[in-house]
């Protein structure tokens, strides 16, 4: 990606960071679910470069598969995915930017019809489910008794192979998850704000 687009990226995930921390607002100060919103805004989706950290993520994976389990490295590949599928989206928003000789300056006017130009709405369902069901497996993991513990003998070794950027990733999504009993208020509010805020872009009538 060249520097024009780079900085476009930039932009745009901070703009979209502004835009979700308005739109998610009650569920931030003060809220049983700030801990938990927080996590997202600050680990999931946020104008930073995570390759480190998800590159971290093969290696520790390679050595200590057996430690993990199946059903945690499957939650863990599913936040990544998350992130992957978002990056991949941010990637055709800015390629709209460019087409429309948009600068940095953009408004949500620009925003807006770039997102809708770009042409993606299936992906975009898909970001929102997918989003969902992963704030629903990572919760229901985090309540495991072992993983606390887990985390914390990890650290050393992962520390030895350059992975603990992922494993201070999984300790912080660990420390958020426990703080909420149950996530069904703050994931309806994702998928019923998402969705009226795709379809009004798109145009979709129900």
């Amino acid at each position: 990606m060249d520097d024009q687009r780079l900085r476009l990226k930039r932009r745009l995930q901070e703009f979209q960071l502004e835009r979700l921390k308005g739109t998610y607002e009650d569920f931030l100060a003060g809220s049983p679910y700030e801990s938990l919103c927080g996590f997202f805004t600050t680990h999931l989706y946020n104008a930073q470069d995570f390759t480190a950290r998800n590159e971290s993520f093969k290696k520790l994976v390679h050595a200590f598969e057996s430690a993990f389990g199946t059903e945690v490295l499957h939650s863990i590949s599913l936040l990544l995915d998350v992130h992957d599928l978002s990056e991949r989206l941010d990637d055709d928003v800015v390629e709209q930017f460019v087409k429309m000789g948009v600068g940095l300056d953009f408004d949500m006017a620009a925003y807006e019809r770039a997102y809708f130009v770009a042409d993606k709405y299936p992906e975009r369902v898909r970001q929102i489910e997918m989003l969902v069901d992963a704030v629903h497996i990572v919760h229901r993991i985090a309540f495991f008794p072992f993983i606390g513990f887990l985390l914390k003998t990890l650290y050393a070794g992962a520390l030895m192979i350059g992975a603990t950027p992922m494993v201070q990733f999984l300790q912080d999504g660990y420390d958020a998850f426990r703080t909420v009993k149950d996530p069904t208020p703050f994931t309806k509010a994702i998928h019923d704000r998402e969705m009226e805020r795709l379809d009004r872009i798109y145009g979709v009538k129900k």
